[in-house]
């Protein structure tokens, strides 16, 4: 028995020997099945258990808290206490302008906790991994990311932040001017999405790290959370959401009550210091009256003093004027007596002359006497003369002086009253500014207090990881990855499945002989199956384990590596994943040796002495061909025989056509897929929106308010045209699911489809908003299983709930939207619309024009933030392009299955038909010809193979495509005639590379064969 035994295995190598290429092609494919069957599915754990890892050695915060008004210590403590939480990270963050190359970019600046580098704290959050250099060890030096760094910064570089506005950055930072001495990566940052920014162009370029005591900010602006346990669980499973939820819902909780505490606070020293200001301006206003009034009587003061100086001044030149007068009389009548004298003097001269010259001598003594009496009396008088003279003169120099400090006192009276005059001006212009100053003062504090009392509360947000851009794309593309992987290598898998069937079932067939030979020796069944058993379990094993080996380790790496273009991340970590190894491993195994069974089985049930003869012959026929003469009677006798064989044998037929079917199918799949991912962006942005960026506004206005941004913007021709709308997050939803999704309203409903394309996929129709309902975007409507005409409710922010009916399903592949107009809004809502947002057409779709637009955009006090359509295509571009490489490995894996098939159909079919081939060689037929009657069954059925294909992919595609799809975009659903003429041009390929292969085992077929005989 054992030496049976050992004959059996003996034979069975031999058997592995002799028919090598029929065993290295079930191994091949085997392999080839397993390889992309388990790689494939093994792709989107092995990016999710790196990402994990990578989360959990870095410490990826499970929750980040903003607020409003930030964060005191007191709102520190309380996270701390909240049950749950492990570790609280308090932090800064913020936006500057930082020049390079004269361009403007806006850099991210987050805080490092320098303490806290080297050490295990849990309230280290959101660590950096060090690429090269070193982290920071003076205040002024910084670290910089690596994925968006600018060509020109490099470790030793510098650069200075601005603050981008009005107010200098120095009461932010201590230092404004860094040397990089390091280059980091972020798990917070792993796509190349950096957010939005109120500054520069209103997109933030790159992220930098500061040393945390460099920020002078009075609050924390985030607040990084990790929840206990998390880290045991994957972040992209339920079951990390069901550890992370109750956290952030008692954070919610704990927010609540923060806030009102907090608002409670603030409207305290708000009312506090309001109160101050108006006691400090009542005060004021006190003080000033005092001073006015203390002015006032000061100068009544002086007007008094004046009025008595006057006065005085008035009767001091009275009693001037009349002394002098009196003193002028005396001297006037001294000149006059004098004159009187003189007179009286020279007359008695004259007499006493003319007396002399009649006198005697005596007489004439007496005459001379009295002579020389009046001479000495006329010199008396003229002494008289000049003392009256000097008394005039000193009178008249009195007078002047006297005059003269009339004069100068009068000229101070008038100066004083003009003093008095202008201060009584200005202390009534003063009076009249401080009143002005005090109402407007008085006004500013009754609009602070309106504002107080209308302020409305602070709000907490509280945010787990699925709001980091990063996380959710990278969990996006690796589900995109395991949907594609739910049905592409399961199609891929059954088709080497089939053809390996195939191949062992061909085998047992052809040896029928051997296995009677067996039975008459006295072989029981399970000895004789398990020479085939064991054949098909060698080639699945090996070609499985072979298939495992690199399946597991080749695919998920370049797929990880084609999203590596998109997202950083460390290299992949690549598991053996023991479920689809199994899995695979199991199917390609019982696959093979089942149908080894099976068929081996079927034969055993005969006697040996049927089975070492041949089976007869199928009986031929006349084929359907045959009887339209027309043709027939045109082919030639090679012609006549291809057909006949093909229609004669129709297992191999339609083995043949499926297998080369399945792998068109692949490759148009594959293709398809390709193209439908490419149409997002293409139709999205090319076809259906028709704008360049959009203008989000920090207030709302009403139909009636024009903001002043749209003045400018009318006034900018750069512009071209724009719209005004509202945008909000609503929840529309039937009685059986819900989903999240945009409203928009426009305020010219007319001018929104000059932005925004409305038609129907299918048919192109154009669609047109009106009052009597709603357009919802298709893939909405798909996820709500709604058609045009049903009625869907409506949730908006404030729980209001209406119900509107559906008009139309718009074309529209990223994310969900609902169209409404403004008239048919108010009357559901029962509010008046009010629009925060505004759409823009620009002039030129240049990068620089972009970035210089939008940077003077995002300066003024009415914009929030821009978001540029260019970005967005980019984004979208990236993912495309990441999903393009991998496509391309599919479609080479399907081309790769496509050739193995092939070959193993045809090696298949030369074995069956070798005494065939080698009569007619013995009938005389060149090498050439051979190869002819051959391929020209082969290449008539892949011909046939390849239009079934085309025909399969085009199902196979669409259910791909439905079975890949993400909820927030939906895949384009057409494949371009180019992807039917590559995968058919691909099938024929590798159809010629087989052919031509086996164009040599032809040859080496000899004449003999044809005499051997079977019995």
């Amino acid at each position: 028995m054992v030496a049976m035994k050992n004959a059996l295995l003996k034979d069975t190598l031999r058997e592995i020997q002799k028919t090598f290429s029929r065993f290295l092609s079930i191994f091949a494919i085997v392999a080839l099945g397993v390889s992309f069957f388990a790689g494939i599915k093994a792709a989107c754990p092995d990016m999710k258990i790196t990402a994990d890892t990578y989360f959990d050695e870095y410490r990826l915060m499970d929750i980040r808290l903003v607020s409003t008004i930030g964060f005191n210590d007191e709102d520190v403590k309380a996270v701390k206490s909240t049950s749950g939480v492990e570790g609280v990270f308090p932090t800064y963050s913020m936006d500057a302008i930082v020049s390079i190359q004269k361009k403007d970019v806006v850099f991210k600046v987050l805080s490092l906790p320098m303490n806290k580098l080297y050490n295990p704290d849990e309230s280290y959050i959101n660590r950096v991994r060090l690429i090269s250099g070193r982290f920071p060890q003076k205040e002024n030096e910084c670290v910089i990311e690596s994925e968006n760094i600018s060509p020109n910064l490099n470790i030793g570089s510098k650069i200075k932040l601005e603050s981008g506005t009005d107010w200098n950055i120095s009461q932010s930072l201590k230092v404004s001017e860094y040397t990089i001495t390091g280059i980091v990566e972020s798990p917070y940052y792993i796509s190349f999405e950096r957010g939005t920014s109120s500054i520069g162009n209103g997109k933030v370029h790159c992220f930098i790290l500061v040393p945390q005591n460099n920020f002078r900010l009075p609050l924390y602006t985030d607040v990084f959370v990790t929840v206990k346990g998390a880290r045991d669980a994957q972040s992209y499973d339920d079951i990390y959401e069901t550890i992370v939820d109750p956290v952030k819902e008692a954070l919610e909780d704990v927010g609540e009550d923060r806030v009102k505490k907090r608002n409670d606070e603030i409207l305290y020293y708000a009312y506090k210091e309001l109160n101050n200001q108006k006691w400090q301006l009542d005060m004021t206003q006190r003080k000033q009256n005092k001073e006015i009034n203390t002015a006032d009587l000061a100068l009544l003061e002086s007007k008094l003093q004046i009025i008595s100086a006057n006065m005085s001044l008035s009767s001091g030149e009275d009693e001037f004027y009349n002394t002098m007068r009196a003193a002028e009389d005396s001297i006037n009548d001294g000149f006059r007596k004098l004159e009187e004298n003189e007179r009286e003097l020279n007359k008695n001269l004259q007499s006493i002359n003319s007396a002399m010259k009649r006198a005697s001598e005596t007489e004439l003594q007496q005459y001379k006497a009295m002579e020389s009496q009046l001479n000495a009396a006329k010199a008396s008088l003229e002494v008289s003369r000049q003392r009256l003279e000097s008394e005039k003169r000193g009178l008249e120099a009195y007078k002047k002086s006297i005059l003269d400090d009339f004069i100068s006192n009068r000229t101070m009276i008038d100066n004083s009253i003009e003093d008095i005059i202008r201060g009584n001006l200005d202390i009534k212009a003063g009076k009249k500014l401080s009143d002005i100053k005090f109402h407007q003062a008085n006004q500013q504090i009754k609009t602070a207090e309106e504002e107080l009392e209308e302020m409305e509360e602070p709000e907490w947000y509280v945010l787990d990881r699925d709001t980091n851009p990063g996380f959710a794309e990278y969990g996006s593309a690796a589900d995109r990855m395991d949907a594609i992987a739910a049905v592409f290598p399961v199609f891929f898998f059954l088709i080497a499945a089939l053809v390996c069937l195939t191949t062992m079932t061909r085998m047992i067939d052809e040896q029928r002989t051997y296995i009677g030979t067996l039975k008459a020796l006295g072989y029981n069944k399970l000895s004789i199956a398990s020479k085939y058993l064991l054949y098909a379990a060698v080639a699945s094993i090996g070609g499985s384990i072979l298939g495992l080996l690199v399946g597991f380790n080749l695919f998920p790496t370049i797929i990880f590596n084609a999203y590596g273009a998109m997202y950083s991340l460390p290299p992949i970590i690549t598991e053996f994943n023991v479920e689809y190894a199994a899995l695979s491993m199991a199917a390609a195994v019982l696959t093979t040796t089942l149908a080894a069974f099976f068929s081996c089985n079927k034969e055993l049930l005969m006697t040996p002495a049927l089975l070492m003869r041949p089976k007869a012959p199928k009986a031929g026929k006349r084929i359907l061909l045959e009887r339209i003469t027309f043709i027939w009677s045109r082919f030639n006798f090679t012609h006549k025989i291809t057909a006949r064989n093909m229609f004669r044998y129709k297992k191999r037929f339609f083995m043949t056509v499926i297998g080369i079917s399945g792998c068109t199918a692949l490759l148009v799949t594959g293709y398809g897929l390709r193209d439908s991912i490419l149409s997002i962006s293409q139709k999205q942005y090319g076809e259906i929106y028709h704008y360049d960026l959009s203008v989000n506004l920090k207030e709302s206005y009403k139909t009636d308010e024009t903001p002043e941004i749209l003045t400018d913007i009318a006034k900018d021709n750069r512009i071209t045209d724009y719209i005004l709308l509202n945008e909000q997050n609503v929840d529309a939803g039937t009685e059986l699911t819900e989903k999240a999704a945009s409203l928009i309203v426009s305020k010219n409903t007319t001018k929104l489809q000059d932005f925004i394309t409305f038609r129907v996929r299918t048919t192109g129709e154009k669609l047109e908003l009106d009052d009597k309902g709603v357009i919802i975007t298709e893939k909405l409507a798909k996820l709500l299983n709604v058609a045009v005409g049903d009625t869907i409710y409506l949730t908006d922010e404030d729980d209001n709930k209406v119900y509107v009916k559906i008009t139309g399903i718009t074309e529209h592949f990223v994310f969900h939207y609902i169209y409404m107009t403004p008239e048919l809004y108010n009357s559901l809502f029962e509010d008046e619309i009010e629009f925060n947002q505004v759409k823009a057409v620009i002039a030129d779709g240049s990068k620089e024009f972009e970035n210089t637009l939008s940077t003077d955009l995002i300066k003024d006090s009415e914009v929030s933030s821009i978001t540029l359509s260019s970005n967005t295509m980019a984004t979208l571009s990236d993912i495309v392009e990441s999903l393009d490489f991998i496509i391309i490995v599919l479609i080479a894996s399907a081309g790769a299955l496509a050739f193995v098939v092939l070959y193993n159909l045809t090696n298949i079919n030369i074995t069956e038909r070798l005494r065939e081939i080698a009569t007619i060689k013995v009938l005389g037929f060149y090498d050439n010809e051979v190869s002819a009657y051959v391929y020209r069954e082969n290449a008539i059925l892949t011909v046939i193979g390849i239009f079934a294909g085309l025909v399969l992919g085009i199902f196979l595609h669409k259910f791909i495509i439905l079975t890949a799809e993400i909820e927030s975009l939906m895949f384009g659903r057409e494949i371009k005639i180019p992807s039917y003429i590559y995968s058919a041009i691909l099938t024929a390929v590798f159809a010629a590379l087989v052919n031509t292969v086996m164009y040599f085992k032809l040859k080496k077929i000899t004449m003999v064969e044809s005499l051997k005989s079977v019995d």
